[in-house]
């Protein structure tokens, strides 16, 4: 009964000539409330949702706590590629982090038991390199 009651009176409201038309009050009141994005700022929303997961998961992990948010991207990449194919090439442009990535693939597969072989170019090895390698390690 209290439905059909309703129902009849948004019906009679419908078809009631007094109707008005607010349309462009409420365009109006939406652009009030509705943000324009760049490009940039829709891309990486995106790109962040697509890997929300991975960056929550790491997180939680201590080692990259230490990275910058493409860092850590780049190590979960490259764990994945390493753990698929038994090998990895970190190659970036130059200050990207490759070498703090490195540092927490090596640690990583030493916390797991394993012996990591790595090849870097002597720059990254050298006696500075060699303070920033074992600075960073957690052995």
């Amino acid at each position: 009964e209290g439905v059909t009651e309703l129902i009849n009176w948004f019906l009679s409201l419908w078809k009631e000539d007094n109707s008005v038309d607010f349309k462009n009050e409420f365009l109006q009141l939406l652009e009030n409330y509705v943000t324009t994005h760049s490009p940039y700022e829709v891309l990486a929303k995106a790109l962040y949702e697509v890997y929300r997961p991975q960056i929550d998961e790491a997180k939680t992990n201590n080692l990259m706590k230490t990275l910058f948010p493409h860092q850590v991207l780049s190590t979960i990449q490259a764990s994945r590629i390493l753990s698929a194919y038994n090998g990895v090439i970190i190659a970036d442009s130059t200050g990207l982090g490759k070498t703090r990535v490195g540092i927490n693939l090596t640690q990583m597969a030493i916390n797991d038991g394993k012996n990591p072989m790595l090849i870097a170019p002597k720059s990254a090895l050298d006696t500075h390199g060699k303070t920033k390698w074992t600075k960073h390690m957690y052995t």
